[in-house]
């Protein structure tokens, strides 16, 4: 329709980030059903200002639940609102008034081995700011649900999982960093090209 159209235009993230001059920090959900994780990284890699991410594990759109229990989540409200608390304090005292240092986000990368289902991935942390936990989160479903490992702050920084048949297609990883001070950084999400989320269904008024 023509109102789409204009609405895509005018408000598509993809049609304007990148004229963006302002500092962004994104914090999305990784089982968002209106924003999925694959448009997180298209996002997110087209703003061309500094930025940050921060995509939040278990978190959707909102907590859904029905009488009839079909598509019910689990609220994860508490940790989603910590992260996104969080990071607008540390922006705002970052960007706003200049306080303390902004560390980088981390980065992750699969490590190829010869077994094609025992996997190790590399992991790059920025300590700039003391570093509380690490943690490698990744989904084997397509981003339908994650699992979470912590790696050592003291350690290498690698880590290894082992897949089943017909995971790796499905693979979807990224790691998080919390700091000290009270904020989270996580590297921009890795999945196969052409990966199709699978979102939960919308609950029925």
């Amino acid at each position: 329709s023509q109102a789409f159209k204009i609405f895509q235009k005018y408000y598509d993230p993809l049609n304007n980030v990148h004229s963006s001059h302002g500092a962004v920090f994104l914090p999305n959900g990784a089982q968002d059903e209106f924003f999925p994780i694959t448009s997180t990284r298209h996002v997110f890699n087209r703003i061309s200002s500094d930025k940050r991410l921060e995509v939040i594990y278990d978190g959707d759109h909102g907590y859904y639940g029905n009488s009839e229990g079909l598509y019910d989540s689990y609220n994860n409200g508490v940790e989603i609102f910590r992260r996104i608390n969080g990071c607008l304090k540390k922006s705002v005292e970052y960007w706003l008034h200049g306080k303390g240092d902004m560390p980088q986000i981390p980065e992750v990368s699969m490590i190829e081995t010869e077994h094609p289902l025992k996997l190790s991935f590399a992991i790059q942390a920025d300590n700039s700011d003391e570093i509380g936990n690490i943690r490698f989160i990744y989904s084997t479903d397509a981003s339908y649900t994650y699992r979470r490992e912590y790696v050592k702050v003291t350690g290498d920084g690698t880590i290894q999982i082992e897949l089943k048949p017909g995971e790796r297609e499905k693979l979807v990883y990224f790691v998080e960093v919390e700091y000290v001070a009270g904020y989270y950084l996580t590297s921009v999400p890795q999945y196969t090209e052409g990966l199709a989320p699978k979102i939960r269904p919308a609950p029925s008024p």
